[in-house]
């Protein structure tokens, strides 16, 4: 926040972008969008993701699944995920890829 008990310590150049966030949006919803925003460039804009594409993920964090979510939304047919073995025992890769 600009003016709680950390403001002292945030730094902000010239040329920063502020985004109001509205009422009944929690913290935690305004949060989701950056990532979900970076999801859906790299995905369908810089990825060309369409209805039957084939998709590689690498790396299965929130960057990550919010990709295979514009991939699902896309219509990919296949979305392949790839991480370390401690991500295989996370659930919420199976969950974002069924």
């Amino acid at each position: 926040s600009l003016w709680g008990g950390f403001s002292h310590y945030l730094y902000l150049p010239l040329n920063a972008v502020l985004h109001h966030v509205p009422k009944g949006l929690t913290p935690e919803q305004a949060g989701l969008a950056t990532p979900m925003s970076n999801g859906v460039q790299w995905a369908l804009f810089d990825g060309g993701v369409t209805f039957g594409s084939t998709v590689l993920i690498q790396g299965p964090g929130q960057q990550g699944l919010c990709c295979v979510m514009a991939a699902k939304y896309a219509g990919a047919a296949k979305i392949i995920i790839t991480g370390t073995s401690r991500d295989a025992l996370d659930p919420r890769i199976s969950m974002a890829a069924e």
